[in-house]
């Protein structure tokens, strides 16, 4: 039951969930699942899907359920027969202990099949439509419908993961009318199962409020005055739900301070990824001291996310955002993450000409090169001399000065912030000027990747930071071992 289509996802944002799917971290992984997937509920298709939908059959095998069990909801909407069903009636029969890998499983099956090979699939796992199965099938097809509306789903007596599935179907605007009781429109159902004892149940109804564009905050029945006695994974949803709205969010301005300072990481990154979508003026009150105290890197970039849409309206917020891409790797998933949240912003094309600059500033300042940008074009003439190439033939005399004199830059640099993670590197620093080994100086190397790999560091005057570190990282290979 596919959405209208309403246009196709940019490469940049394709790329960026390329390397979130790819990424080392299950967090990670999950994160560039749900984003593929909300885009694909919002209409928004992949004009290349084949080498994600590739990777989609890879993260099937992976350790985290959670990952497992998104991985199936995105071939539920961007898999194909030929390449995913196999995949996913074995993944159904490694995980069939798991009830919501289950459920995402059948609803992938009835995605990728016809309506009337359905119930053969089902039968070779041994999974009668009925239950939890048939709202997993509803999902994807409206042939369910009539079978739903004869059956009700007691908010008392219906066992947990039927509960998940039904408040699914609300959330993605499938259910029939009175789905859990006659006496009880959905909404207001929705809304009882806020306060449920099992906290992913109520996690779930939070969600299919954030999810369904007719529910909103009027319809939680959490009394937001007590948020802070809900279970950490609930907090966060409705947080979001607060968030996502920039006149909730401006309205209950309070919880947004005190979300953002919440004991539990699901917590604050609800709130962060609510704020994605909005922003009001004076946010930023808030937002600038979180990031300066987050340590989630995960937390720090859908931060970096929110100041890059809104950077336009708020001069910090820009600031932040050149500040992190400048610390940043090039090509790192920082610095993709950063162009595709300023895209269509001014800030979108500093950002790139800070890149380009970067690229050009490889070539040196000696006077041969000659760099002219004119007409949109960039013609570069011919370069020579040492800064053209610090990996150049050069001795080791000639190189260990030239450590000196960037462990000199570096550790000038990092006496000018009160960062922890930055003032951290001092030590290396002193050790390594002292005596400029490799190994010293691939320990400097690696300490300065992780600071650029996490990002969002505002520190004023970091702009070089990137710059000794490319060419640390070019004098060491002539370091002899």
């Amino acid at each position: 039951m596919a959405s209208t289509v309403k246009g196709y996802i940019s490469d940049q944002e394709a790329s960026y969930i390329m390397l979130l799917l790819g990424h080392i971290s299950p967090s990670e992984q999950e994160s560039g699942l749900e984003r593929l997937c909300s885009l694909y509920r919002r209409g928004r298709r992949l004009r290349a899907p084949h080498d994600i939908q590739i990777v989609l059959i890879g993260l099937l095998y992976n350790s985290s359920p959670k990952v497992v069990r998104w991985a199936l909801n995105a071939i539920a909407l961007i898999g194909t027969k030929a390449d995913h069903l196999q995949a996913t009636l074995d993944a159904v029969e490694r995980h069939r202990d798991d009830e919501d890998i289950l459920g995402a499983g059948v609803a992938a099956v009835v995605a990728l099949t016809q309506p009337p090979d359905v119930g053969t699939f089902l039968k070779t796992l041994n999974v009668p439509l009925e239950g939890a199965p048939l709202l997993a099938a509803a999902q994807q097809s409206n042939i369910f419908a009539s079978s739903l509306t004869v059956q009700r789903f007691n908010l008392s007596n219906t066992d947990p993961p039927e509960l998940r599935l039904a408040t699914l179907l609300v959330g993605l605007g499938k259910a029939p009318d009175n789905l859990f009781e006659l006496r009880f429109d959905n909404a207001h159902s929705i809304g009882i199962l806020n306060t449920h004892d099992d906290a992913q149940v109520a996690q779930y109804s939070v969600w299919a409020i954030v999810e369904n564009p007719s529910l909103g905050l009027g319809d939680l029945r959490i009394p937001l005055a007590d948020i802070e006695a809900r279970p950490e994974n609930v907090r966060g949803w409705v947080y979001q739900l607060i968030a996502a709205d920039a006149g909730d969010a401006e309205k209950h301005r309070e919880l947004v301070k005190l979300g953002s300072a919440d004991r539990g990481s699901k917590a604050r990154h609800g709130l962060a990824t609510g704020l994605r979508a909005s922003y009001f003026p004076g946010l930023e009150d808030i937002t600038i001291d979180w990031l300066g105290t987050e340590l989630d890197p995960e937390i720090k970039a859908t931060l970096l996310d929110h100041m890059g849409a809104y950077s336009e309206r708020c001069p910090i917020y820009r600031e932040a955002v050149v500040s992190a891409y400048t610390l940043a790797g090039v090509g790192s998933l920082t610095r993709v993450r950063l162009e595709t949240s300023t895209r269509g912003t001014p800030v979108y094309a500093e950002l790139k000409r800070r890149n380009l600059e970067y690229e050009m500033s490889l070539f040196g300042t000696d006077e041969r090169a000659m760099i002219n940008i004119t007409g949109g074009q960039i013609n570069i003439g011919s370069v020579a001399g040492r800064d053209a190439n610090v990996s150049g033939d050069i001795n080791v005399s000639q190189t260990i000065d030239n450590i000196q004199e960037q462990l000199s830059k570096l550790e000038k640099l990092l006496g000018t912030t009160t960062e922890p993670g930055l003032a951290a590197g001092v030590s290396l620093v002193t050790e390594a000027k002292a005596d400029p080994t490799k190994s010293r100086i691939n320990k400097i190397l690696e300490w300065m990747k992780s600071i650029k790999d996490a990002g969002g560091y505002i520190a004023a005057g970091m702009g070089s930071f990137e710059q000794i570190h490319h060419t640390l990282l070019q004098l060491s290979n002539n370091i002899p071992s």
